[in-house]
């Protein structure tokens, strides 16, 4: 791990798109791989802005902007800007792929 990088989690949509546009970002093609900002000239300023890519260092935080079902992903990343529940970036590290149910605590299969 790089210096000022920490592990995060990441929800998508179930098929691996991101939620903000179905379109932008597919997370499950991209493990092993870095995913960046679609649009890098738009400033970080805000954490809830389309400037940063959002992820949480526990997975249940995930689910502001995000639902179920959903495919969940372990990331890295240096955060830009941050509150305590999630984290802006302007990269992550695709690391895997979770298996929402059997890492959620609560009945995830019951919920979808």
């Amino acid at each position: 791990m790089k210096k000022g990088e920490g592990l995060y989690y990441k929800i998508a949509r179930p098929d691996g798109w991101d939620f903000y546009t179905g379109t932008t970002i597919n997370y499950r093609d991209n493990i092993g791989k870095t995913v960046v900002v679609p649009n890098p000239k738009m400033r970080p300023a805000d954490l809830c802005s389309p400037g940063v890519l959002h992820a949480s260092r526990v997975a249940e935080g995930c689910f502001q902007g995000g639902q179920i079902p959903c495919s969940l992903y372990r990331v890295q990343g240096r955060p830009v800007v941050e509150d305590s529940n999630k984290a802006g970036f302007l990269s992550l590290d695709v690391l895997k792929e979770i298996d929402p149910a059997q890492h959620f605590k609560w009945r995830y299969a019951e919920a979808v």
